[in-house]
């Protein structure tokens, strides 16, 4: 069992794949934490910095885990893909 594919795994495709990881983790997962920060303040405009720092955070494990292994795989194409946060 492997956890990493290559991009064109017919199973499971990468495009298709971070599609909807984008879309569950985003769309989906987001709208309740945005009401919340938007009935919780006091005027409209901390509102709207308080759903956009929450989507913020969403965005950040990106960044932190998925942009890295990227560049790792870039940077050392013949590593097996286990190693990849290693060598980088």
């Amino acid at each position: 069992m492997h956890i990493a594919k290559p991009y064109d795994d017919p199973n499971y495709p990468f495009w298709g794949i971070m599609a909807a990881a984008i879309y569950g983790g985003i769309l989906l997962g987001d709208g309740p934490v945005n009401v919340q920060r938007v009935l919780g303040r006091e005027n409209l405009d901390q509102a709207r910095w308080g759903s956009m720092f929450a989507t913020l955070l969403k965005f950040a494990p990106v960044f932190i885990f998925a942009v890295p292994g990227v560049i790792a795989g870039v940077l050392f194409p013949g590593r097996e893909t286990k190693t990849t946060f290693v060598t980088l």
